[in-house]
């Protein structure tokens, strides 16, 4: 069996050691790899990889979403995913960064977040933590992306309109400091929210 993780950058990605890993010591006949999807590929080239199913990651989710057959649970809300499964000639999608996520933070027992960045895994987080009672904050560079979440009764601003409050999560969605050491906002917003922050 193969699986990859699929994404544009993706070489930085520790999914297939990880994977390999726990295939390995579970005793899983099976290969995770890494492929690099170039922006202006068609999505369903994957299927010509003759994968059993792949991880989507930045910035394919929402493209993901609108290229499955079926979509379950509650990657049908967020609009993203990030998993996805080939059977027969249908691609099958699920996200599961939403519970993932809220798992990892569910005993702090926060009340409120603030999410930089505004596409797939901002959407599948916002999500998950609205629906579990926090109040959720969404910021970004340009004002297009954040309409989807104005539009769901989400806070949202620009950067540029950001005002600075106290949250106790901060969470980066963007690609920053993926391959770099570059912030996802600017440093002069960025050092008072965070010692503003819990």
């Amino acid at each position: 069996m193969q699986f990859a993780v699929v994404g544009n950058p993706i070489h930085h990605s520790l999914s297939p050691i990880l994977h390999n890993s726990a295939y390995k010591a579970l005793g899983i006949k099976g290969f995770y790899g890494r492929y690099l999807l170039e922006q202006n590929q068609a999505f369903s080239i994957l299927k010509d990889l003759h994968l059993k199913g792949a991880n989507i990651t930045v910035p394919f989710k929402e493209i993901a979403f609108q290229s499955c057959d079926e979509v379950f649970g509650i990657a049908r809300e967020i609009g993203a995913v990030n998993t996805i499964v080939f059977q027969k000639d249908k691609i099958l999608g699920y996200n599961t960064d939403a519970l993932g996520f809220y798992q990892c933070v569910e005993s702090l027992n926060p009340k409120n977040a603030l999410i930089i960045g505004a596409g797939g895994s901002a959407k599948a987080l916002a999500y998950i933590l609205k629906e579990k009672g926090l109040s959720v904050t969404i910021t970004n560079r340009s004002q297009e992306r954040l309409n989807h979440f104005a539009q769901a009764g989400f806070q949202s601003s620009t950067f540029e309109n950001f005002v600075l409050q106290e949250y106790e999560i901060l969470i980066n969605t963007t690609p920053a400091g993926l391959t770099d050491s570059s912030l996802p906002m600017d440093p002069a917003v960025l050092t008072p929210l965070l010692k503003a922050s819990k």
